[in-house]
């Protein structure tokens, strides 16, 4: 039997995993995540991957690093094709990236296009998936209708590069709706600090995201950020910046909630707990889309007038986020509350 093929993403911006996520399902491999160069050595330790997508610019480790570290790491890792995904299109980094080991490079956003040459052309494989998936009469998408109505908010570009895949573009709304609280009190300590590096490095990633959900203005707003913090110059735009992404923000969390959440059954507190059981043993075995089924069916239930509600979102959100290590903590601590 042959060995199914592999892929792994190390990116520290995590509405940029998602897409790369879920753009690499429309192929026969099976897909890893790696939020930073120290955890992408660490999983190349365990695993002989057939294709790595690295981020250029991360904090602590960047991509050239990264790429110098796995290419050291000699057998497999001496002749896997490397693609560097930069939002720098000026060509400049073309002759570093040879000088570190990378194979090829892409773009940011990766189109589906130019990813399916970069597949053909280095592993031979095609995409075997078009169109949008979880499509029904019944399946509740009004909300991108709202969304249409949001003058920021360009939904046929965000759903154009995940091929009319409309949950994965509500996973990355949510995403960033979740984040930009974080970035905003992050960006503003870099200011504190003077640490204009890491603000770049942020204001780099927040323009990344922004592009990829469908806000170019904002995306264009986050780039004068990271030049102005590059080159040493007054950050004027920041509040302002943050007052609109914000703002943003609130109207897609106002247009995205699931209606008739009130409706739900309700639900038993053991049918509740053996989904928190069997999503922590998915965990241990590293099947993190069966921990998001079982938390997600486990939804579908009010338990006990809603009491848990608040933390079953929360845990759906932290495995949307690849944050696993907070995930079994969070989980395993309600299921010894429910328990007890």
């Amino acid at each position: 039997m042959n060995k199914k093929m592999s892929a792994l993403i190390v990116d520290d911006n995590r509405i940029n995993l998602m897409l790369c996520e879920e753009m690499l399902g429309c192929y026969d491999i099976a897909v890893h995540t790696a939020d930073g160069g120290a955890d992408a050595l660490e999983l190349a330790a365990g695993t002989e991957f057939d294709i790595v997508f690295l981020d250029y610019l991360m904090p602590d480790m960047d991509g050239f690093e990264t790429c110098r570290r796995l290419r050291a790491m000699g057998g497999a890792y001496a002749a896997v094709p490397i693609i560097m995904i930069t939002a720098d299109d000026s060509g400049q980094l073309e002759s570093a990236c040879r000088l570190a080991g990378v194979t090829d490079c892409l773009s940011k956003p990766v189109e589906p296009d130019t990813l399916d040459a970069v597949m053909v052309k280095w592993l031979g494989v095609r995409s075997a998936q078009d169109g949008a998936a979880g499509e029904g009469p019944d399946e509740p998408y009004a909300w991108i209708d709202v969304l249409g109505g949001i003058e920021a908010l360009d939904t046929r570009r965000g759903l154009e590069l995940v091929k009319g895949n409309r949950e994965a573009y509500l996973k990355m709304l949510k995403a960033f709706c979740r984040q930009i609280g974080q970035k905003e009190a992050q960006m503003s300590d870099y200011i504190a600090a003077n640490d204009m590096s890491a603000y770049a490095i942020e204001a780099h990633s927040l323009k990344s995201s922004l592009n990829i959900i469908g806000a170019a203005e904002l995306s264009e707003r986050a780039r004068a950020l990271e030049a102005a913090a590059d080159g040493g110059l007054e950050l004027d735009g920041h509040g302002a910046f943050f007052r609109d992404a914000s703002g943003l923000a609130a109207l897609i969390s106002g247009a995205v909630e699931v209606p008739g959440e009130d409706d739900r059954p309700a639900g038993k507190i053991e049918t509740l707990t053996r989904a928190l059981e069997r999503a922590l043993a998915a965990m241990d075995e590293f099947e993190t889309d069966d921990a998001v089924n079982e938390i997600r069916a486990a939804r579908t239930f009010s338990y006990d007038g809603g009491e848990y509600d608040e933390r079953l979102e929360a845990l759906e959100g932290m495995l949307d986020d690849y944050a696993y290590e907070q995930f079994n903590e969070s989980a395993a601590r309600l299921l010894t509350q429910i328990k007890s």
